[in-house]
């Protein structure tokens, strides 16, 4: 949250694990999405992609990639979040 909170201009993509200490990257996004609206958010996660999910079926700009991922995976949601949020 610092580092948002020290950054000038828009953010577009939050990228963040999902299981952090001391908040997790469902409540950031949460946070920063009142900020930035329309913030798309690229969560990463240790657990199954189903629980997962779960976790973040109500986010439309969002995407989640399982670990280990690769680098063409991040690389194809990055694409794809920034992609649709240009087109909303």
């Amino acid at each position: 949250m610092v580092r948002a909170e020290e950054h000038h201009g828009a953010i577009d993509l939050l990228v963040t694990d999902m299981v952090m200490p001391g908040m997790s990257g469902h409540e950031l996004a949460r946070r920063l999405q009142q900020e930035e609206s329309g913030l798309g958010v690229i969560y990463m996660s240790g657990y199954s992609e189903q629980a997962a999910a779960e976790a973040t079926k109500s986010a439309a700009s969002a995407a989640i990639l399982t670990k280990p991922f690769s680098r063409a995976a991040i690389l194809r949601a990055v694409r794809e979040i920034l992609q649709n949020k240009t087109k909303n």
